[in-house]
């Protein structure tokens, strides 16, 4: 996205504010501009001339220019509040401090700040500096950049526009520029003996240019941010109103309500610094960490890394393993025990930075970024299939391949016989057995980075500042001036004194604005605030609360928020073709649907013995009892022998979009090849070398009761080699299956759900479920919870069809 003005705003201002372009989406538009002495300054020299010529007017000039105390009283305080808004003004808006405070620039040459305005809700606009400093790659030349919210932006000369600091991901890579052995970085000194990846850039420049790799947030002092919150507009209005009723001689009120504000300013401020320190914690401490680096394996902090750089990912320190080897020479037997039971309690480690896993697998739990508590697997570059001239999806196609810092390391590290998919796979050899992973992004550039910067500078200051509120203003503002009027007029027919008379008419147009409404509408967020949390629910926009008060249409999620997330397996059906709704339990079903349900899922067991993945695949597992073995093994809990144990060799993840997951497996000890396959039964059905009699009857006859129904499909063949399963795609596999049944599950609802939304109903808000699963079981669940009274149309797009497929209805 390109923020540049349209032709014709440029012709008008390209004189005075010639814009720059930066590509970005959190930035509209940015000027050049050139500070200018403080003296030059629109509230500075004018007013400075002004004052003088008051005080020469009142002392010298009194009878033939002013001529009475209700004059003098208004040019002084006239001139006063025009000097203090002029000033205040600057703090209030960027575009009037670049006006008072900055001249143009016709260039970038020329300039020495740029005026940022961002996108809506993207938080504030600023006047940010222009830094010029020697280019890493090439020191006789200039580099021009500028931070804007933690974010630098560096200056393309060949694309004439500033854009965000450039990543490995950016611009989306082709996925077979990370084949082969990678070289890592190297330092200026390698790079000049002719050794090291000189593409790459040397260590020197790259952190110059990329930084830390932390969250750096400085505080700001107390005073100063309590500055910030007295000039703000609302605040001068409250002091401006204080000292009216001081004239008009209320004292106690007065000082009492300017105690009031400055105490309650003072606590929003201590909240804020609270909240800025609680931000600096979200960093990942550094720690040692294996990096390869001038061809060989150093030990770094995680601080210190850079994008590009390749290295180890695992639960332990870097070192620690090697300390380990060497004490267990030395040490008893059961002093083993007790370090490989201190090594199991040891606490979850977190991902340092954005990586993408070029070799092993990782266990990871992301809710710090997601909010799924559900710990995923995720698997390296070199196991997916790739297509030629496929690029990089970091988060979308290729996401289970990239580990997002901030999130915590459950289970980490390279198998011997892992299968890759690609014979340019890497085999670089990590140090401690962890999975080898490239940097893809660090610091504020990371995805935790980036939820850090919305919490931080997104979030808008509470205010009435709405069509509503004006509105109303102006609407009592009307009648305020109309009373002022009408009191000066029968005032002075009255003879009343005219200081009083303009005090009075001052007050009755300023009472039209409550100068208790900010404080009362900041204490009515706060509160929500604290009354939030204490439910776990934590808001990054409070500025959004005022506004929650117009919803009218609430959406939920179906399974884990309406439903329980725990469902309960009721049976196998459709494996009676003389009584297809028989439901069979897990523990009788025949041999070809128990194989099928212990190898289609993407559980792993912890070293800690956890059993980690879908709770819905932990329940069926346990219902069939069978257990984990290993890292990829099978096993039934009684009459485990070498003919029925499962080995899971290569995984095709669950996909939303394709509503179907598959595993290639070996069935005992140097067995046949088992294709395993779970998903939609609409999905399932075209992947069937024969369908069924009454297919369709028998898993709509469950969706309509509410079951969550998955069809099973499975075949087994010749025993397929490592290198074969790794370069075998999804499409191969997934045809002319033998269907071996429907798992159904019971979905509970919460204890707490009808009433939930009935009491939504009754207060006249709309309740909609959105949901992912078959829509009979949708209606089902609506209809349990009072969504739906009535029969539900279902309209969906033909299985098969292509994007913009007619709708068809469901029966």
């Amino acid at each position: 996205m390109y923020a540049v003005s349209s032709p014709c705003h440029r012709t008008i201002n390209s004189i005075s504010r010639p814009d720059i372009v930066v590509t970005s989406p959190d930035i509209v538009r940015a000027t050049t501009h050139k500070s200018i002495s403080l003296i030059w300054h629109a509230y500075a020299l004018p007013f400075f001339c002004m004052w003088p010529v008051l005080a020469y007017a009142y002392y010298i000039r009194y009878d033939d220019w002013i001529k009475s105390e209700e004059w003098s009283f208004i040019f002084t305080v006239g001139l006063g509040a025009s000097h203090a808004l002029s000033f205040l003004s600057t703090r209030w808006s960027t575009g009037i401090r670049a006006w008072v405070t900055t001249s143009s620039a016709s260039s970038l040459e020329a300039a020495d700040c740029i005026r940022i305005v961002p996108s809506e809700h993207r938080g504030q606009g600023e006047i940010v500096p222009l830094i010029r400093k020697p280019s890493p790659q090439h020191p006789s030349e200039t580099e021009l950049a500028f931070v804007y919210q933690r974010d630098t932006y560096v200056y393309d000369s060949s694309n004439k526009a500033f854009a965000p600091l450039p990543y490995p991901c950016n611009g989306r890579p082709l996925l077979s520029s990370f084949e082969g052995n990678p070289t890592g970085l190297a330092s200026a000194a390698v790079n000049k003996n002719g050794k090291g990846n000189v593409d790459a850039g040397t260590i020197e420049a790259l952190s110059a240019l990329y930084g830390k790799n932390e969250f750096d947030i400085p505080i700001p002092s107390f005073l100063a941010l309590f500055v910030e919150h007295t000039t703000a507009p609302f605040f001068v209005f409250q002091i401006f109103c204080v000292a009216l009723w001081c004239l008009d001689e209320y004292w106690y009120y007065s000082l009492f309500t300017l105690f009031m504000l400055v105490v309650f300013e003072c606590t929003v401020v201590f909240q804020r610094v609270s909240t800025l320190k609680e931000f600096r914690t979200m960093s990942v401490e550094p720690y040692p960490i294996y990096c390869y680096r001038d061809d060989k394996w150093n030990i770094i902090q995680s601080d210190t890394l850079l994008p590009g750089d390749v290295i180890s990912v695992s639960r332990a320190s870097a070192g620690s393993e090697q300390k380990k080897h060497e004490g267990k020479t030395k040490e008893k037997k059961s002093e083993d025990k007790e370090d490989k039971e201190k090594e199991q309690s040891t606490p979850d480690r977190s991902i340092p930075a954005d990586v993408l896993i070029l070799r092993g697998t990782c266990i990871v739990n992301e809710a710090m970024l997601s909010g799924e508590s559900t710990p995923l697997l995720k698997e390296s570059l070199g196991v997916i299939s790739k297509e030629e001239g496929e690029k990089l999806d970091v988060d979308g196609q290729h996401k289970n391949c990239v580990l997002f810092g901030g999130t915590k390391i459950l289970k980490a590290g390279q198998e011997e016989g892992e299968v890759v998919a690609s014979s340019q796979t890497p085999t670089l050899k990590t140090p401690d057995g962890g999975a080898l992973a490239l940097v893809l992004r660090t610091g504020f550039g990371t995805a935790q980075g980036q939820l850090v910067r919305t919490m931080i500078f997104s979030t808008e200051r509470v205010s009435a500042n709405n069509f509503e509120s004006f509105l109303f203003i102006g609407f009592l503002l009307i009648f305020a001036i109309a009373a002022s009027w009408y009191v000066w007029v029968r005032g002075v027919e009255r003879g009343l004194k005219k200081s009083k008379l303009l005090l009075d008419c001052v007050l009755i147009i300023t009472s039209v604005v409550p100068p208790e409404l900010p404080m009362e509408l900041s204490l009515a967020v706060n509160t929500s605030l604290a009354a939030l949390s204490k439910f776990a629910i934590f808001c990054t926009e409070p500025f959004r609360i005022p506004v929650a008060g117009r919803v009218d249409v609430c959406c939920f999620d179906k399974t884990g928020t309406i439903t329980a997330v725990d469902l309960v397996v009721e049976g196998v059906a459709g494996v009676d073709p003389n009584d297809p709704l028989k439901l069979v339990p897990l523990t009788a079903a025949s041999r070809d649907t128990t194989l099928c349900l212990a190898a289609a899922h993407a559980l792993v067991k912890l070293d800690d013995g956890q059993v980690v993945g879908d709770p819905m695949e932990q329940t069926t597992l346990k219902a069939l009892e069978w257990d984990l073995k290993g890292r990829d093994g099978v096993v039934p809990n009684k009459g485990v022998s070498p003919s029925n144990t499962i080995l899971i060799r290569r995984r095709f993840q669950f996909s939303s979009a394709l509503k179907r997951m598959a595993t290639i497996s070996t069935v005992g000890a140097g067995g046949k090849s088992l294709i395993a396959v779970k998903g939609a039964p609409e999905t399932i059905k075209g992947m069937l070398a024969t369908v069924p009699q009454g297919y369709d009857d028998t898993f709509k006859w469950f969706t309509r009761r509410g079951s969550r129904v998955l069809a099973l499909a499975m075949k087994e063949v010749a025993p397929i080699s490592l290198d074969k399963v790794a370069q075998l795609k999804r499409d191969e596999i997934e045809k002319e299956l033998n269907f071996v049944g429907f798992l159904i599950f019971h979905c509970p609802l919460k204890p707490d759900a009808v009433a939930t939304l009935k009491m939504l109903a009754d207060s006249s808000h709309r309740c909609i479920m959105i949901t992912g699963d078959n829509p009979l079981t949708a209606v089902h669940v609506a209809r349990e919870v009072e969504i739906v009274d009535r029969d539900a149309l279902i309209l969906d797009v033909k299985e098969g069809s292509s994007n913009g497929g007619r709708f068809e209805q469901r029966e």
